[in-house]
């Protein structure tokens, strides 16, 4: 006979186990829900830490943002490449990152690392809004600053304000800004200028990342049921030697 309320608690311990857990290790989103073998998705997020706005050459900023998203594991197995949303006078930011409406760069959704939506493709992405506020960073933590991006709401850099701010029609250098935590057009053009030597974070998108495998059961999930089959199965045995030893 199975001592269902002890299997029961079990059961609730385990859960209640496995909760605590997952929220201890929880991990950045790289596969986002409801993607099936063969489909394609891009990744973007805020960067945490920030650096100034004074080189010309996009290469920079590309370096940047794809040494911030290797620094996490997670990002760092996908085995991608990574460029930053933002514009230099010479480099528009759609076209450093693939995503000009207006060409044949592959259009595909593009999700934060917490499994949110940020664009269903490359003419939602520069439309003059996004879906949700780029306001995750790479480890899942909330960002609210201004970013540095130089670019104006579709995709193209700004004609004065583009990095490194060198405009004919100022004396001063100044580069244009967005804000992490709006997805009207402010998040990618605040109207807002500063200069360049100041530091501030800013955005990073994936190249096309493909659904290749079907994800694992976490460790934690696995550990869970092989614990579970253990007890339950210690417990059938004892009373097993019960039911002998009461004959």
């Amino acid at each position: 006979m199975i001592d269902r309320s002890a299997a029961g608690r079990l059961v609730l311990t385990l859960g209640l186990l496995l909760s605590a857990s997952s929220a201890s290790f929880a991990e950045v989103v790289t596969r986002p829900t409801g993607l099936n073998l063969g489909d394609q998705y891009r990744l973007a997020f805020v960067t945490s830490v920030g650096r100034d706005a004074s080189s010309a050459n996009i290469a920079d900023y590309n370096t940047f943002v794809s040494n911030v998203a290797n620094s996490v594991p997670a990002l760092a197995a996908l085995g991608t490449s990574w460029n930053t949303i933002a514009s230099t006078s010479t480099v528009d930011a759609r076209d450093n990152t693939g995503t000009n409406p207006l060409t044949s760069d592959p259009s595909v959704p593009i999700y934060l690392l917490n499994d949110t939506l940020l664009a269903t493709g490359n003419s939602d992405l520069w439309d003059g809004s996004i879906l949700n506020s780029l306001s995750v960073t790479e480890t899942d933590t909330r960002h609210s600053d201004f970013v540095w991006t130089g670019t104006r709401f579709n995709g193209i850099g700004d004609a004065d304000f583009a990095m490194p701010g060198i405009s004919p029609n100022f004396s001063t250098l100044n580069v244009l800004q967005g804000h992490s935590s709006i997805a009207t057009l402010d998040w990618i053009n605040v109207s807002l200028v500063r200069s360049p030597s100041l530091s501030y974070s800013f955005y990073a998108l994936s190249a096309p990342i493909t659904v290749t495998s079907v994800p694992e059961p976490s460790s934690l999930a696995v550990l869970a049921m092989g614990t579970l089959c253990l007890t339950s199965r210690r417990r059938s045995q004892r009373q097993k030697r019960r039911a002998v030893s009461a004959e």
